[in-house]
């Protein structure tokens, strides 16, 4: 994590950056990234996690995404 300034407004802010080592999210499903109830898991978790920390981030300004 580190401090970051954002180019287009210039305003302070946080980014985080969260890499994945594993195989990663297949294309078709990276549109729905962000929707409740969407994981590439076949049985744990509730598929909730990107979803909620979307609406955290969301709810104080901030914005997700998903690079490649």
């Amino acid at each position: 994590m580190r401090a970051a300034l954002d180019r287009s407004s210039f305003e302070r802010g946080v980014r985080v950056t969260v890499a994945d080592t594993v195989s990663g999210i297949p294309c078709d499903m990276k549109r729905r990234v962000f929707e409740p109830f969407v994981s590439t898991k076949k049985v744990t978790g509730t598929a909730l996690g990107l979803w909620v920390t979307d609406g955290i981030v969301r709810d104080h300004g901030g914005r997700t995404a998903l690079y490649r």
